[in-house]
């Protein structure tokens, strides 16, 4: 591991059958950056692991496990793309995982994915 960072996001859910949902995910980052190949492309890898709040249970989340929780565990998958000459200015994309962790939270076998995909702009 090249880099262990320290994160969180706010995120907003809508979703067509209910109300706006704000969700808490703070987490810790383990990033791999250092790869053979950045000089062609400069890329990094990222795991991250956490917890995640939300303000009411997502609706995905009811559909096939009643024993779900507001608070559930937060797992991230993220890489990120950038050209050698401006590696501050990167493509990402990430997966965004909310679960139970297997009984872990006491929510059943629950969750929910989203995925994501954007410009990161890295400011020195």
């Amino acid at each position: 591991v090249g880099v262990v960072q320290l994160a969180g996001n706010i995120t907003l859910r809508n979703g067509r059958d209910e109300h706006r949902i704000v969700e808490f995910d703070p987490y810790l980052i383990f990033r791999w950056a250092n790869l053979p190949w950045n000089h062609y492309v400069n890329t990094s890898f990222a795991l991250g692991e956490g917890v995640s709040y939300a303000s009411s249970i997502p609706a995905i989340e009811k559909r096939n496990n009643a024993n779900t929780k507001r608070l559930l565990n937060y797992l991230l998958v993220e890489a990120t793309f950038a050209h050698p000459d401006y590696p501050q200015l990167q493509f990402v994309v990430r997966i965004h995982h909310r679960s139970g962790a297997f009984g872990l939270y006491h929510a059943g076998n629950t969750g929910s994915n989203d995925l994501g995909a954007g410009i990161r702009y890295l400011f020195n």
